[in-house]
């Protein structure tokens, strides 16, 4: 079982927009030097002065609509690196204005690189103004 599989398996989260850059299922074959990674995304406009509860829900509604639709963008940006092999986007259930990523590449060197394009840049640009926190990555390695 991927690591995907198990973290779809305990329900935290509900698939939003599975983009895969390849079959998971069919990927059970990992090189060592494979790595794995987990992003946090939380949206929460800043609540300006004098506006109501009701404004507010109706602006975090919309933000967490706006962020879905830039995780896609994002992961049709994995669909053209051939170092992607996985990349997919959940959305927490008793949450829904928090985001988890999963990614799947081939080496440190070709996230990064990733990381430091265009496509990724222009796209945290327009995350950072609907943010509720910074944006938390955390690369992982495969020992099992």
């Amino acid at each position: 079982m991927t690591l995907f599989t198990k973290l779809k398996v305990l329900g935290s989260a509900v698939a939003l927009s599975l983009s895969s850059c390849g079959p998971i299922a069919a990927q059970t074959a990992y090189e060592p030097k494979d790595i794995f990674v987990v992003s946090h995304v939380d949206i929460a406009p800043i609540n300006a002065p004098g506006t109501s509860i009701d404004e507010f829900i109706v602006a975090v509604g919309k933000a967490t609509q706006d962020a879905a639709i830039l995780l896609k963008k994002l992961a049709v940006s994995c669909h053209k690196d051939t170092s992607c092999r996985a990349f997919e986007v959940f959305q927490q259930v008793d949450a829904p204005n928090h985001f988890t990523v999963l990614q799947h590449w081939t080496t440190s060197a070709a996230f990064e690189a990733h990381e430091a394009g265009n496509d990724v840049r222009d796209i945290r640009a327009k995350l950072q103004p609907i943010l509720g926190s910074p944006i938390d990555v955390r690369v992982h390695h495969r020992i099992l």
